[in-house]
């Protein structure tokens, strides 16, 4: 009885501490009523998952009569709605998106008049990720059907990344000095971790062929691969910089390979097993890069021969 009670304290004590978000989720919610011309989406997931709502927007506002839109988006994500004309405006806030997301799954408030959730999680059995793979349903069929409840024939908006010409004459001058350039990207969110000997061999091959190899790093917390130089790049200078100078990316599945699907860039995506491949795999999205390949690790060779099967990977 005593430990029945001690459950039922903590769960007490935990929605209290929630209060705070669910008040400040409330207050925008209501403030988003008085502007009934704008529906507002929040982002609160990976960088894919708003690139795949930000990509859809254009279809959203046809098929739904829509007149404006706003993303809510962390601020990591910042630049990912300016991609893409057909959203109208955006907030930019890891507050605000904690927030709207707490409010909506802890009260069922998915959707409104002028709100939506952006991202699948809502459903129940069966929940939308676990038909990834079936029939070749995809992450974008789900976002069409489930999130923004559109046609599966609705066509997405490709992202229209703008510099500045002295923006250009900064990333040529940092990054354009540099020859047949491999960028590793060994970091991912839902995606396991590889072991770390198999990125520290790739970039050794690398090196040893002439290369010069970055490591794509968020931040302290992420180091990169031995050898190699680290670079935290802002999604839209990634964009910029792997297109225009012709970079090799190899990467864990992870949300920058959506991106760098709409490049033109050499891209292998790494996947742990065929179960992980068959989920999030890149080729099945039907994206435009025509120079990208999806790499499962044979779990039965050495890292060398998976070396070795990746690295004679031709692309396009």
């Amino acid at each position: 009885m005593i430990r029945s009670a001690v459950r039922v304290f903590k769960r007490n004590i935990e929605h209290i501490a929630k209060l705070p978000e669910l008040f400040y989720g409330g207050h925008l919610l209501r403030k988003f009523r008085k502007d009934q011309e704008t529906t507002y989406i929040v982002c609160p997931f990976g960088i894919g998952d708003t690139l795949f709502v930000a990509m859809l927007i254009r279809a959203f506002k046809d098929h739904h009569n829509k007149k404006k839109v706003c993303l809510i988006v962390k601020e990591n994500h910042r630049n990912l709605p300016d991609f893409f004309d057909s959203v109208d405006t955006k907030i930019v806030s890891n507050k605000a998106v904690k927030a709207l997301a707490l409010y909506a799954r802890e009260l069922n408030v998915f959707t409104s008049d002028n709100f939506r959730y952006g991202h699948f999680i809502q459903f129940g059995w069966p929940e939308p990720g676990q038909l990834l793979g079936v029939k070749n349903i995809n992450l974008i069929d789900i976002y069409k059907a489930c999130v923004l409840n559109i046609p599966n024939s609705a066509r997405f908006e490709y992202p229209n990344v703008c510099v500045s010409q002295q923006e250009f004459i900064t990333y040529k001058s940092e990054y354009g000095k540099y020859d047949k350039v491999v960028l590793l990207m060994p970091y991912a969110v839902t995606i396991q971790r590889l072991d770390l000997e198999f990125w520290e061999k790739l970039a050794q091959y690398y090196l040893e062929n002439g290369c010069t190899v970055f490591t794509n790093v968020k931040d302290d917390s992420e180091q990169p691969i031995q050898g190699t130089l680290g670079v935290n790049l802002p999604l839209k200078e990634l964009f910029v910089v792997s297109r225009n100078f012709k970079w090799k990316c190899i990467a864990l599945r992870s949300g920058i390979c959506d991106l760098l699907a709409f490049s033109d860039i050499e891209l292998i995506t790494i996947y742990e097993n065929e179960i992980s491949r068959a989920a999030w795999n890149m080729e099945n999205l039907q994206l435009p890069n025509r120079c990208m390949k999806d790499f499962v690790l044979n779990g039965n060779v050495s890292i060398e021969e998976n070396i070795e099967k990746l690295v004679n990977i031709e692309c396009g």
